[in-house]
């Protein structure tokens, strides 16, 4: 679940001495969004930062904050955080979806494409891969191909 939240903080800082300002402003982000989203709160470590910016003394009086499963955002960090996750989605997909890297072809452990890409890395040169290739019935050792007989 994904909400946004004016959290006021003016009051409860009036109560708290002027060190204990900011922690008070944690403990109050914490409290309002878990009384409003009846869970328990993480704070990030920006939104962290951002109450702590100004000084333990003079923190902010009011805040937007963006709850996305438990852990509360500065809503411009929620929004780089979802763009991250669609780019490292994506590249599964493409994984997944048929634009397979090599070393993904190399992880799957089977094929002719993961031998001749084995091959490559040995140092082989294009030619003597090429000539492998063709010849799809037989298959030929690594070794028949270099020339020498270990």
């Amino acid at each position: 679940m994904e909400r946004i939240l004016t959290i006021p903080l003016r009051a409860e800082l009036l109560k708290a001495g002027r060190e204990y300002k900011a922690t008070r402003a944690v403990r109050t982000v914490r409290r309002f969004a878990a009384k409003h989203l009846k869970t328990e709160i993480l704070v990030s470590p920006l939104l962290n930062e951002f109450l702590w910016a100004q000084s333990r003394e003079r923190p902010p009086t009011t805040v937007r904050v963006k709850v996305i499963d438990g852990k509360a955002y500065l809503p411009d960090e929620a929004t780089t955080l979802k763009v991250e996750e669609k780019s490292k989605l994506e590249s599964l997909k493409e994984m997944v979806g048929g634009k397979k890297t090599e070393a993904h072809l190399e992880k799957s452990g089977t094929g002719e494409k993961n031998a001749l890409i084995k091959e490559k890395k040995a140092g082989l040169p294009e030619e003597k891969v090429e000539l492998a290739k063709k010849e799809e019935g037989k298959k030929v050792p690594p070794a028949a191909l270099t020339g020498t007989n270990d």
